[in-house]
């Protein structure tokens, strides 16, 4: 290789590594993702989380079963507060509604899996610019652009999740934080957590995660990272549903007594969109 051949090569080596640097910084998930978590404050309960899904025409809030009912079925409260945010990560608005979650029961707005811990309420129908909101919907505050729900194309079956991927969590774990008067972190704001897909309990049709999740990302979505070498996928794979509980006993030896203690291992349970997307595809 001649000295000429040489420098013509180093000249494009040079030109490529000062537009990698020049390159803006890339955001390691898309940015409407970031507006998937719905705060969910029901009175008397713990806040949690939950991620509008679009059909077609309709529009659906999905969550864990038991951020709504009870044991029984039954709602924890007459009504839910949801808040929302735009596609606009910088953006302070926000679109705030009220459900009546009697209401929705008794008009079979809401939509409760026979087997799995997750249910799924209509909003409203839409359609290209607007939505219009259910009868058991009470809308008190709107952002200017709307809400941001994933799509059914952008979800994949519990097959699809694959043990290994890369996955992200958003919700709101407002439990954590010692002094709730002096605030780590605004608690209106949902937080991200990255982890992966631990493994699959067949049995339960549910997904193992290996990512802690708390009092609060009851409902989070699950969002999995799909590489390949030409594209990075995002798709909505599950619902948090519980953490999986790592049992110490600390035991008293003289006298045979034993105290359990209950610490979070740092895996977490998911159960599968599919099983929302099965309520929603039966709703007429």
């Amino acid at each position: 290789m001649n000295n000429c051949v040489i420098r013509r090569f180093t000249i494009v080596l040079w030109i490529l590594f000062q537009g990698f640097i020049i390159l803006p910084a890339q955001r390691a998930i898309p940015e409407d993702n970031l507006a998937y978590p719905v705060l969910i404050e029901i009175s008397g309960r713990i806040p949690a989380s939950g991620v509008f899904i679009n059909d077609t025409t309709k529009t659906f809030l999905v969550t864990a079963k038991h951020v709504f009912l009870d044991s029984l079925d039954k709602p924890w409260a007459p009504t839910a507060l949801l808040t929302a945010y735009p596609p606009d990560t910088k953006s302070y608005e926000r679109t705030k509604m009220i459900i009546d979650l009697n209401f929705a029961i008794k008009t079979h707005a809401l939509l409760i899996h026979p087997k799995q811990d997750i249910v799924a309420v209509q909003i409203g129908t839409a359609d290209s610019s607007y939505i219009y909101y259910s009868p058991h919907i009470k809308l008190i505050e709107n952002a200017a652009k709307g809400i941001v729900g994933a799509r059914k194309k952008t979800t994949k079956t519990y097959e699809e999740t694959l043990i290994g991927n890369e996955i992200f969590i958003m919700g709101y774990p407002s439990a954590l934080g010692i002094n709730q008067e002096k605030k780590q972190f605004d608690y209106t704001r949902p937080l991200l957590r990255k982890g992966i897909v631990a493994g699959k309990y067949d049995s339960l049709k549910t997904i193992i995660l290996d990512c802690p999740v708390y009092y609060g990302n009851s409902g989070s979505p699950v969002i999995q990272v799909d590489r390949s070498i030409l594209e990075t996928k995002y798709a909505l794979v599950g619902i948090v549903i519980e953490f999986v509980p790592f049992d110490e006993r600390f035991a008293n030896e003289k006298f045979g007594l034993g105290l359990p203690f209950w610490s979070n291992s740092g895996y977490s349970v998911a159960v599968p969109i599919e099983s929302a997307l099965e309520l929603i595809s039966k709703k007429p």
